[in-house]
């Protein structure tokens, strides 16, 4: 819109300057008719009364001439507007141009960045009457508010999953480095789940799976005692030491049955 009122001022301007050169041509016109009649009183002015008609026709030719002289100062105003109406439309062409330019780099950016961050380019809408420049303009602006809106979504998304992410790895971690208890085979090094049997105290064997009667020792029991005496009683958690078969004389010490064997283990509660 302001381009075309631009133009249109341009056009009046024109037409104004038209309009002032025919009537500068008209006083021409009219002061070279004039001269002429004054030419033609003065070769009468043999006569005494042609001196008056001389001096009218004077009078007249010097106030065309200021006619004249104000319509040229008038024309050159005139031409002096219309130069500078039409720097002015060069001018708003040419920011126009560079506007529309400058958009359509906006909106390749644009697209570019959406595409790296793999979401849709946005599509803005417009219902104003603007001029095609301020609406590339500011289909660029919307364009990129909607862009960073949800780069910084992805953003956000990605910072979230990335903590979630550390916090599995923390916990898969804390898994790998939580001990594994041995249950079909005790040796030294195996961490071993011993649970106390029946109502005798002080007997207590290593949970298992097909493979029974491997006890913990006393003095083991001892140690679990003295480190949490309390849970002891219902279980004891520890790293053997030191595995060995059981002899004859132990039989009775481990309620066994003569004849029976079984194993011994040694054992340090896990720190």
């Amino acid at each position: 819109e302001g381009k075309v009122g631009l133009e249109k001022e341009v056009e009046e301007e024109r037409r104004g300057k038209r309009a002032a050169e025919t009537e500068r041509d008209e006083l021409v016109k009219r002061l070279e008719e004039v001269e002429r009649e004054r030419d033609e009183a003065m070769e009468q002015a043999k006569r005494p009364a042609g001196g008056n008609q001389s001096s009218a026709t004077d009078e007249e030719v010097s106030g065309l001439e200021q006619e004249l002289h104000r319509k040229n100062n008038l024309l050159q105003e005139a031409i002096g507007n219309s130069a500078r109406l039409e720097l002015d439309l060069k001018y708003a062409r040419e920011k126009l141009a560079l506007e529309k330019g400058q958009g359509e780099r906006v909106l390749k950016g644009l697209a570019a960045l959406a595409e790296a961050l793999g979401v849709e380019p946005p599509t803005p809408t417009h219902r104003s009457r603007r001029t095609s420049g301020e609406r590339e303009s500011a289909a660029a602006a919307e364009a990129l508010e909607a862009v960073v809106t949800e780069a910084r979504r992805v953003v956000a998304q990605r910072a979230s999953l990335s903590l979630e992410l550390e916090e599995a790895n923390r916990q898969l971690a804390s898994f790998d480095a939580a001990p594994r208890i041995s249950l079909s085979g005790f040796e030294e090094g195996h961490v071993a789940l011993f649970m106390p049997l029946g109502p005798e105290p002080g007997r207590y064997m290593a949970f298992n799976r097909e493979c029974p009667r491997y006890y913990l020792h006393p003095e083991s029991l001892d140690l679990f005692r003295a480190d949490d005496a309390a849970k002891a009683e219902s279980y004891c958690l520890g790293r053997i030491s030191c595995c060995y078969a059981a002899k004859e004389t132990d039989n009775e010490d481990y309620g066994m049955p003569p004849g029976e064997s079984f194993s011994i283990c040694l054992a340090e509660p896990l720190v």
